[in-house]
């Protein structure tokens, strides 16, 4: 479910993410598990409206990354979406 509003809901708009880990490996050299990626990064081209539309999700989706649990993490993505 985390991969359909973290990746998929984006790339509905034409966005593409690009996630990195800890080791700042990033998701177009390696396969990269969101639960493991550190940061993400929305790119939609020529499209600048849906980038700046999507720039508070993306930042609420980097605040999903700290929580404490994915109990935690799961229920800020859903109230993002919400929103």
């Amino acid at each position: 479910m985390a991969t359909f509003f973290i990746d998929k809901f984006p790339a509905a708009f034409g966005g593409y993410a690009t996630y990195l880990n800890s080791k700042e490996v990033s998701s177009e050299d390696a396969y990269i598990r969101i639960d493991h990626a550190n940061s993400i990064t929305y790119d939609f081209g020529a499209e600048a409206k849906h980038a700046q539309t999507f720039a508070p999700f993306q930042a609420g989706v980097l605040e999903s990354f700290n929580k404490d649990t994915e109990a935690e993490s799961a229920i800020h993505l859903l109230n993002l979406l919400m929103d």
